[in-house]
């Protein structure tokens, strides 16, 4: 008999893939959406629908109940102000983790957080990040559960990163400061495979993992977009971009922000989280842990989002 997983965010980027990748692993998936699904949305037909939000606690408590594990993967990466934020990641992230928690049978749980995290005085995206794995730690005695924290997440189907393909399309790249800031990544598929072997894998509870490509010390936005000219055979022109010009740009996006109401990109935290010199991730502890191995590196997984974007028109 098929175990359940109940899924949130399995409407955006990576919880499309992991739908996808669960199923084929015999998981029966039951996924919290807020919208309508339609058939063109490319998701395997399967998949039980409960219709709701994080707010929503008899939605929750459907979604959840008689699931051998939760993923929670939804979240907000922008928001209007730091209330938005710990509403979305902190408070939903309790919620469905309490009602998990105090079930008869509470299912395994896996939260996927971010490496933001690690330095939640950054943002407010990063502190509500934190305070999701902190409320978790609090229900330990009571739920068994596991957090990772992916590098930056690519691959076909990716649409924030796109702007970044475009500038190298264009012969032209913004890096912020002078370029020395290392990020790690992980592609997608790499991703939710590690999402799925953490389902049974035995590691102890309460660990959080950091997932990337296993390139030690990750990358540096130059050498990224030096690949990318290689595959477009075209050489990209660098433009250092300072932390002054960001941080003005941010500031007008904020005030905009408040007088329509509409939750800007690029604000004050996400200023600060671009010029941070170091998120490069680890995922030895995770490769030690479990069978997992990342597979695909970032000169093959950047040709591929390179011809998906292709193949959709967008480039």
């Amino acid at each position: 008999m098929a175990r359940t997983v109940a899924l949130t965010g399995a409407t955006g980027f990576v919880g499309g893939h992991l739908i996808r990748n669960l199923t084929e692993a015999g998981w029966t998936v039951r996924a919290l959406t807020r919208r309508p699904v339609a058939a063109s949305d490319q998701i395997p037909p399967d998949v039980n629908w409960i219709r709701g939000d994080l707010e929503n606690i008899p939605a929750l408590e459907e979604l959840v109940s008689g699931s051998e594990a939760v993923i929670h993967c939804a979240a907000s990466i922008k928001a209007l102000d730091t209330g938005g934020f710990f509403k979305a990641n902190a408070e939903g992230t309790g919620r469905i983790a309490k009602i998990a928690a105090g079930l008869s049978r509470p299912p395994r749980f896996l939260y996927v957080s971010s490496v933001a995290a690690r330095h939640p005085e950054i943002s407010d995206y990063a502190a509500s990040k934190r305070a999701g794995e902190e409320i978790l730690e609090q229900l330990s005695d009571r739920l068994t559960w596991t957090a990772i924290r992916p590098g930056a997440v690519y691959g076909p189907g990716d649409r924030e990163t796109l702007t970044m393909f475009k500038m190298a399309a264009a012969r032209f790249a913004a890096v912020p400061g002078k370029g020395t800031g290392r990020v790690s990544l992980v592609h997608v598929s790499d991703l939710v495979a590690a999402i799925v072997t953490l389902l049974d894998a035995p590691v102890n509870n309460g660990t959080i993992f950091e997932v990337d490509d296993g390139q030690p010390g990750g990358y540096t936005l130059r050498s990224l977009y030096e690949t990318l000219g290689g595959h477009m055979d075209r050489r990209a022109f660098f433009l250092n971009v300072p932390k002054p010009v960001l941080s003005a740009v941010a500031a007008c996006n904020s005030t905009i922000s408040r007088i329509t109401r509409r939750p800007a990109m690029l604000g004050p935290g996400k200023v600060r989280e671009i010029f941070h010199e170091d998120w490069a991730t680890d995922s030895t502890p995770l490769r030690t842990a479990t069978d997992w191995r990342p597979k695909i590196g970032a000169k093959e997984g950047l040709k591929s989002t390179l011809l998906w974007y292709k193949s959709q028109g967008l480039l």
